[in-house]
Parts: C-alpha cells; structure tokens; sequence
C-alpha cells in the first residue's frame, strides 16, 4: 500500500509539473490528497476544447469521469431529485466544475515518461 501512495503522489506531481499552466488549473492543495485519481480543469475553455481533451485521453486509453470525484454541482445530480432540497443563490465555480472538469484515473504503474508523453499532447489541445 506505501508503494502505491508513494507512486501516485509521484504521478500527480509530475503530472502537475508538466501540464501547461496556462491552459490547465494545476494550483490547488496537495497535501494530504490520496491521489487515486487526479482532477483534470481547464482554464477558461470552450466545450471543443473539452471535447478534444477527452478524444486524447481515449485515444490513450486513459480513463476518466466527467465532473470530479464529489465534485461539481450537486444540484445537477438526478439522484437529488427525490431529496427535498433547495438552492441559495448561484452556483456557478460548482457549475464551471460539474461541466468542465475531469477525472483521471492514477494507476500506480504508470511511468513517469507515459505521464509527460499525455501531458505534451494535452498542452497542445
């Protein structure tokens, strides 16, 4: 189990250090993170853009989920539909993550030249 934290914290941070900072969100906290899954936003982007960043991470066989492990809006969930609830005002950095937002599943084995390799081709999207 060390091992795998241990790699998966290695990922991440690699993968952090190699995605373009101007295109991805890459500064948010760490510390602490299991690192099973890594979040994937953009900055500013157009739903093409975010299209063409799931077409590379299928055409690499790299799995992901839209919206964020727990992540996004809520509200937008069906399964909220049968819970009484209401919305206080907007929502809106929730809705830029539900609509905008990947994860990225972080297997232990990946390499570190594998994660550069996707990080170049998604800094070019």
């Amino acid at each position: 189990l060390d091992s795998n934290i241990e790699a998966r914290t290695r990922n991440l941070h690699t993968r952090l250090d190699n995605l373009d900072k101007s295109i991805f969100m890459t500064s948010f906290p760490t510390q602490g993170s299991s690192n099973f899954a890594l979040p994937l936003m953009m900055q500013g982007i157009t739903r093409d853009k975010l299209k063409d960043v799931c077409r590379i991470l299928e055409e690499e066989g790299v799995e992901y989920r839209l919206g964020t492990a727990g992540g996004g809006n809520q509200a937008l969930q069906p399964y909220l539909k049968k819970f009484p609830h209401r919305i206080d005002g907007a929502l809106a950095h929730a809705d830029y993550v539900h609509h905008n937002a990947l994860y990225v599943g972080n297997h232990p084995e990946l390499t570190k030249e594998q994660i550069i390799n996707l990080c170049k081709k998604l800094n070019n999207v």
